[in-house]
């Protein structure tokens, strides 16, 4: 596999490093990668890595799953999303009844959010909710 300089240098200028100092940034870019199957990420040079951290905990599952492709084809040809503040969808409804079934306790009500921001975002409103009832 070679070493592919014109996206390198595309990705030097054009993306941001959140970790970079300002003084060097624009000067290199973050190593690339281009490929995954299962629990390894195979970077530009064709080493294979095993993916610790699970791609930032969101594909714990493994990637390359053609099952999963599937499902997500086949949801997102069916309805591709609906936003938790105003609807509910079958899928939301069917996961949070097997959630609450597993769950201990009286935890029988899930709120599914698109990511940690708005996870974080729905609790504080949750919360503020809950202090303005009391």
């Amino acid at each position: 596999m070679t070493h592919n300089k014109p996206l390198a240098e595309a990705a030097r200028r054009h993306l941001l490093d959140p970790a970079a100092s300002l003084k060097t940034l624009g000067q290199k870019a973050l190593p690339r990668l281009d490929r995954a199957e299962g629990i390894y990420v195979v970077d530009e040079n064709g080493h294979r890595l095993i993916d610790g951290p699970a791609g930032m905990w969101c594909t714990q599952v493994g990637y390359n799953r053609r099952e999963i492709a599937d499902a997500m084809a086949g949801q997102a040809m069916n309805l591709s999303y609906t936003s938790p503040w105003y609807m509910g969808n079958s899928p939301a409804i069917r996961l949070a009844e097997t959630i609450a079934r597993l769950t201990p306790g009286d935890l029988n009500r899930v709120f599914f959010t698109t990511g940690g921001s708005t996870a974080v975002d729905t609790a504080l409103r949750f919360v503020e909710f809950r202090n303005n009832v009391r």
